[in-house]
């Protein structure tokens, strides 16, 4: 019946197939009936099951053919040419002469210096390329072009940055698909659709769906970044758990999943549209990657990051626009974090800032600036027992800001700080943690989410392997117990409420007003 629908349909889009079934149909004692699902016929019934069905032929098989495979080799010559933009371009001819595109670029490229990049690679033949020597590495690890560039304490919020991401990626790189739910233009994967329309997906309100086309795509070989709110993947979290599930070690599963709009801080949309739980939910599947970024550098660093990563992969994006705090040398490895502190010295080398810093904080000093050290770099000073630090606050996203704007303050009463991003929630960089928490008697977490599975459990885990750890929520009195280190955890703890995002962090006790209070 199947069969014959089908040789009755001639065409090349795709065919849907409604069928009214019957579970157990032809077999009396299961047809239609209640109470047999999960359950196989017993043995003693096997036989009149098998009569009741009829004879059937053994031999005839039939062939379930894989579906086809994206190449993924460097043989993609727009993936070859934009890669990194140093690659030198031979002309088509002889009497073309090569062209060279630089390595970096001040600002942002112009879309017509885009289409012009884009002409130049539909002229030029593969046998013209020839690669940057320092491409021809053993370690394999692709060198991920950065086309779009931000300048320090220029506001962009991090859903714009990751469209500009992955609009980039999806010109670099032709096995990287998105697919939106119908809010492209607030998570700002048109961008992609704009300059790549092929490889756009609109999936419309149905997230659940969303997921499962994306890990097909990803079992064909492509790269799907899969966006809406943060909120709206809670209906999709059957789908998310049970892909993990679909392994093939000839094709694993990869799908990059962006939560926009999550926390308070979207402000006036109210309790419905804010992502509280994602963290949580997606830091409960297993080998799971979350990233929190905080600015737009480290957002379009991580995107691309994520376009070359397997597994299931979540990056949580904000609405709100946020300063610039990162140069755009920075790296951000997944699993790593980064560690500011109150120093006024900008021109010394990075050992010679840390050391800079440590005096400081002992003397004073001056707290107008926030400096970032990569961690690996900080940590032999950090071994040093004269060091003061009076609280440790770990943040990430939107109340990073909040926290480098109470260790301003707090530095002027000289009560000084170390303030953690930490932009990796999973895997975290437990090691440097523990290291830091030995420095001071109070911990403070402070995130825009709820207090169960968000950043502050994934901290408490590390820490409370420490027997002197004291756990103290706001608002709660100080036992009588001697212990040296104290853990609060700034978290939203209140129903949400529509109002700005100033005021939504102040009423959750999230900004830096409510940092301040807890460690003075």
């Amino acid at each position: 019946e199947k069969a014959n629908g089908l040789n009755t349909v001639r065409t090349q889009k795709p065919i849907m197939i409604l069928a009214r079934t019957v579970k157990g149909k032809g077999v009396p004692f299961l047809e239609d009936k209640l109470g047999w699902h999960g359950i196989p016929v017993p043995k003693d019934r096997l036989q009149e099951a098998l009569d009741a069905i009829g004879p059937y032929d053994k031999k005839i098989k039939g062939v379930i053919a894989s579906p086809p495979v994206v190449d993924l080799t460097l043989q993609n010559k727009t993936n070859q040419v934009l890669k990194r933009l140093n690659f030198i371009i031979g002309g088509t001819s002889k009497e073309s002469a090569p062209c060279v595109i630089p390595a970096s670029s001040k600002g942002r490229l112009t879309s017509g210096q885009k289409a012009g990049i884009q002409t130049m690679i539909s002229n030029t033949k593969m046998s013209h390329l020839r690669l940057d020597p320092c491409l021809r590495r053993d370690d394999k690890q692709e060198e991920m072009l950065q086309v779009t560039s931000y300048k320090l304490q220029e506001k962009i919020a991090t859903r714009e940055a990751f469209g500009d991401a992955l609009s980039d990626l999806g010109t670099s790189n032709n096995q990287v698909v998105a697919l939106d739910a119908e809010v492209g233009n607030s998570t700002y994967t048109e961008r992609l659709k704009k300059t790549n329309p092929a490889h756009f997906f609109q999936m419309f309100i149905d997230e659940g769906n969303m997921i499962s086309v994306g890990l097909g795509l990803s079992k064909m070989g492509y790269v799907p970044f899969i966006s809406t709110f943060a909120a709206f993947f809670t209906r999709a979290f059957d789908q998310i758990r049970m892909s993990q599930y679909s392994t093939n070690d000839q094709r694993p599963t990869t799908i990059n999943i962006i939560g926009s709009h999550c926390g308070v801080s979207i402000g006036a949309d109210g309790a419905s549209q804010m992502g509280l739980e994602d963290i949580a939910m997606m830091r409960s599947i297993r080998e799971s990657t979350v990233l929190y970024p905080s600015d737009a550098v480290s957002t379009y660093k991580l995107t691309q990051t994520l376009a070359s990563r397997t597994g299931i992969n979540y990056l949580r994006t904000t609405r709100a626009k946020t300063p610039i705090l990162y140069e755009e040398k920075e790296e951000f490895p997944i699993g790593g974090l980064k560690i500011h502190f109150c120093s006024s010295n900008t021109s010394s080398s990075h050992s010679r800032v840390v050391q800079r810093a440590i005096d400081l904080w002992s003397k004073g000093g001056n707290p107008e600036d926030n400096h970032t050290i990569e961690n690996h770099r900080l940590d032999p000073c950090l071994r040093r027992d004269d060091t003061k630090i009076n609280a440790l606050i770990v943040a990430a996203g939107i109340t990073l800001h909040e926290a480098l704007k109470a260790q301003k303050i707090l530095a002027k009463k000289k009560i000084y700080t170390i303030v953690v991003d930490l932009y990796s929630v999973k895997p975290l960089d437990s090691k440097t943690l523990l290291e830091l928490a030995k420095k001071t008697k109070h911990i403070v977490v402070v995130e825009d989410h709820y207090e169960a599975g968000g950043i502050g459990e994934a901290v408490a885990s590390v820490i409370l392997g420490t027997p002197t750890l004291r756990r103290r929520t706001p608002g709660s009195s100080n036992d009588s117990g001697q212990a040296r280190m104290t853990f609060t955890h700034l978290c939203v703890r209140k129903e949400p409420r529509s109002g700005t995002p100033e005021e939504l962090l102040r009423y959750e006790e999230i900004d830096a007003e409510a940092i301040i209070k807890t460690i003075v």
